[in-house]
């Protein structure tokens, strides 16, 4: 077993690359308390489960691996693995507790579009074993019923929001979750409620994950940022998160700080009062000229083009234009003795939970 090391503030000198991947497992107890927050009195027996694949690769990339061949070059297929039995351990949460049937999409982004960084430095080795696994899992999945691979060219927040957007212009309400530590996604509970990102946590006191959704997503987000909370944050609808995020800072996107949180909340409430924009979701074109004319003159970026780099809604009419954007769902063929067999011959050491796959 190869080892990575520790993130700075762990007590252990390196973390398990099985740790990694594993720790985008909620346990139980707190899946429980999770979802009566996110969906207190909904009565639907469907739901669908977005699966942040990218996110996943993503933290097993930034980390300098080590070992002669890099990583898990002995157990090559535990990618596969943890991701199906995420979705096991997921389904048979909400089958067994709630009755509830589960869809999953596992969202794959090969070298993202829409997103104005790299979020990683590629490896051969490692590009390796994920093609490995993407193999593996292009086999699987037709064959293990309500489990479908998204591979996209985009990012993953905005294939996520495109899908879910999709969904609801077609009038199909399912309740979503999905699964990342990306807090771009949450700009998606934002616009659409029955919608909530769980994000998954690990520290020394346990399992602290937490969820946004409509109703917190503001509060979450100046939370996590450490941004100066204020009695103004009250006037904050969420239509309005993209644009106060763009108007303070966001380091993943290379957008330095702007206004301070204080001043974006004062700017952004003073032109609801005014009446210049929206008290919700405005796009960026419908306040170009608002923006520019608040913009500080000696950056070099203004506003309204930081607005379209950082709005989600907006790249996701734009991707929605692509013909990599609609998404169909093929005929799947539940074949459990086949992926036993499979299971049985190639992940002996990671073996597949077949059990909560095909009977939960």
């Amino acid at each position: 077993m190869y080892f990575v090391p520790a993130k700075r503030g762990f007590n252990s000198e390196y973390i398990p690359v099985q740790a990694i991947l594993y720790s985008y497992y909620i346990k139980y107890d707190n899946l429980r308390e999770l979802t009566s927050e996110a969906f207190s009195g909904s009565d639907s027996d469907n739901l669908i489960v977005y699966i942040d694949c990218y996110d996943i690769i993503k933290s097993i990339y930034n980390r300098s691996l080590l070992g002669p061949d890099g990583l898990f070059e002995s157990s090559s297929n535990i990618l596969t693995s943890a991701l199906l039995n995420l979705a096991a351990h997921l389904r048979s949460f909400y089958w067994s507790g709630y009755h509830v049937r589960t869809e999953f999409y596992l969202v794959f982004s090969e070298q993202p579009q829409g997103v104005t960084i790299n979020h990683y430095c590629h490896n051969e080795h490692l590009d390796r074993i994920i093609d490995i696994n993407l193999k593996m899992l292009r086999v699987l999945c037709p064959y293990i019923p309500g489990i479908y691979l998204m591979e996209r060219t985009w990012d993953s927040s905005i294939v996520t929001m495109t899908d879910i957007k999709q969904h609801r212009d077609a009038g199909i309400d399912t309740p979503a979750i999905i699964i990342s530590k990306n807090d771009m996604m949450w700009q998606i509970p934002c616009q659409y409620e029955n919608v909530a990102v769980f994000r998954p946590r690990k520290t020394s006191a346990g399992d602290t994950s937490f969820c946004v959704h409509q109703r917190n997503v503001v509060s979450v987000y100046r939370t996590q940022r450490r941004h100066m909370k204020t009695t103004l944050e009250a006037f904050l609808v969420p239509g309005l998160l993209p644009l106060y995020m763009a108007m303070t800072s966001y380091s993943e996107l290379d957008l330095p700080i702007y206004f301070s949180s204080s001043r974006a909340v004062s700017l952004i409430t003073g032109m609801v009062r005014d009446n210049r924009i929206l008290n919700g979701y405005n796009s960026p074109d419908a306040i170009e000229g608002i923006l520019k004319e608040v913009s500080l003159k000696k950056d070099k970026m203004n506003l309204y083009e930081r607005y379209k780099i950082m709005d989600l809604f907006y790249k996701a009419n734009f991707y929605q234009t692509k013909p990599e954007s609609t998404f169909i769902l093929k005929t799947q063929l539940s074949d459990v003795a086949g992926v036993e067999s499979i299971n049985n011959e190639h992940f002996t050491s990671n073996p597949i939970d077949i059990i909560h796959l095909f009977y939960a």
